[in-house]
């Protein structure tokens, strides 16, 4: 018997352990995607849209939740950032939630994939791809690779993780408040995943992904319902 809860606790240990250097790999990759990149090229924007609203953020067309294609809310959520020092909190908000994006689709693959395989090809995508994502920003992009990111990690183990159902539905809120046209287009390009993933599921994991995704659809929604009751 004592053999036997050796045996299950050092399956553990290991199971444990393994989670933690694949969080580590895939935080050690996102980050150094960003700042090799940012370092290298410096930021331009790709478009005048966020040059604009980025000076709605910061004030420069007066105190106002006006912020265009961009959610009001989220706006009201980098005020106090903006009371404390005036740099683009606009633009930093989004590349943080960027590198946790890519964080979390990175570690999804070595979970899948396995550590060595999906290192090698993460390395790959983030060499091919950093440049346009981390030095050409475009607040739309962003909102895609947040959006997939929360998405893809409510599909991964969904309702079987309330944990990370809650952490994808918190990055697909983030995502809808940047860009609430992404989240037709991410959502409906995953919900063919998502239905396959339902379905396999027995009643309980069923019942859990029906809340995980009333959860997810009220946040989004109930945020959107703010962003246009400012402008009546």
């Amino acid at each position: 018997m004592a053999v036997i809860q050796k045996t299950e606790k050092s399956k553990l240990n290991n199971i444990t352990e393994n989670k933690t250097a694949r969080m580590a790999i895939a935080v050690l990759i996102a980050v150094s995607a960003a700042v090799i990149t940012l370092s290298l090229f410096g930021i331009r924007y790709q478009s005048n849209d966020d040059a604009t609203l980025s000076n709605i953020m910061a004030g420069a067309y007066g105190d106002t939740l006006h912020t265009v294609y961009v959610n009001g809310l989220f706006s009201v959520m980098l005020r106090p950032l903006y009371a404390v020092a005036q740099t683009n909190w606009y633009v930093i908000a989004q590349l943080v939630l960027v590198v946790i994006s890519i964080a979390v689709i990175v570690y999804i693959l070595l979970d899948r994939m396995g550590t060595l395989r999906g290192t090698v090809i993460s390395i790959a995508v983030a060499v091919a791809f950093s440049q346009h994502i981390f030095y050409t920003f475009q607040y739309t992009e962003c909102s895609f690779i947040i959006l997939s990111a929360g998405l893809l990690l409510i599909t991964d183990r969904l309702g079987q993780d309330n944990k990370r159902a809650f952490v994808g539905i918190l990055l697909a809120l983030m995502g809808s408040m940047v860009r609430w046209t992404s989240f037709y287009a991410v959502g409906g390009m995953s919900a063919p995943l998502l239905l396959y993933k339902f379905f396999k599921l027995d009643r309980k994991g069923q019942k859990n992904a029906i809340i995980t995704m009333m959860v997810l659809f009220a946040f989004t929604f109930g945020a959107k319902f703010v962003d246009m009751a400012v402008y009546k």
